[in-house]
């Protein structure tokens, strides 16, 4: 256990600094002065992976630091194929190329993270309710759904890790376990709350003001 919360501690690190350099069109970003609240989103995320992927993931960022490039600035370029597709035409040849069967096997694992995202849509809806859209489909210039930013960040990965993180996923689901709520749960007890049930029905009782 204290090996996996030292990779995450190091990931979340790594990314951290990587996230401070990143350039949007229209300015820095307000979050990327909120190191607390980037700490609890990413640490959460990284919580329900298999060690063997976090070990692989440090190496993408290592190697990503090593070559001058930014996976997290990727990350967000990527995204605007689907909330900025004119933009994203006028980058598309900074990003590095992407195989089909890569491609593919981000699809597949997309397809299980947004099953798990309705289904803790459906459990939790007031703690889902407060973030992003789920689907792709709903994107627009000012929101990213939950399925573009898991699209635009598995893209970024390096097959290894894909490779990993999708057999993690498989793992996952094997034993009815759902990725996205162990997500929230290390979400909501960041925050201080003991349960998901505790944290939905405090944010629907104060209807979202000021909970988190």
């Amino acid at each position: 256990m204290a090996e996996r919360k030292e990779l995450i501690l190091k990931i979340v690190g790594k990314e951290f600094v990587m996230f401070q350099n990143v350039k949007d069109m229209y300015g820095r970003a307000s979050c990327q002065d909120n190191p607390k609240t980037f700490k609890i989103m990413r640490t959460s995320q990284f919580t329900g992976w298999s060690t063997g992927a976090l070990e692989s993931y440090l190496n993408d960022l290592d190697d990503a630091a090593g070559s001058n490039r930014n996976l997290l600035a990727e990350k967000y370029a990527r995204m605007m194929q689907s909330t900025l597709p004119l933009k994203y035409f006028e980058i598309k040849h900074l990003l590095p190329e992407l195989d089909q069967e890569t491609i593919l096997l981000v699809n597949k694992i997309v397809a299980i993270e947004v099953e798990w995202q309705k289904a803790a849509m459906n459990k939790y809806p007031d703690i889902v309710g407060r973030g992003r859209p789920i689907y792709s489909s709903q994107d627009s210039s000012t929101s990213t759904s939950m399925e573009t930013y898991i699209r635009g960040e598995l893209l970024t990965y390096s097959r290894k890790t894909l490779d990993l993180y999708y057999q993690n996923c498989l793992r996952l689901k094997s034993k009815g376990i759902n990725g996205a709520v162990v997500t929230l749960l290390a979400m909501v007890k960041m925050h201080g709350y003991g349960t998901l049930e505790e944290a939905n029905e405090k944010i629907r009782a104060k209807s979202g003001f000021g909970v988190f």
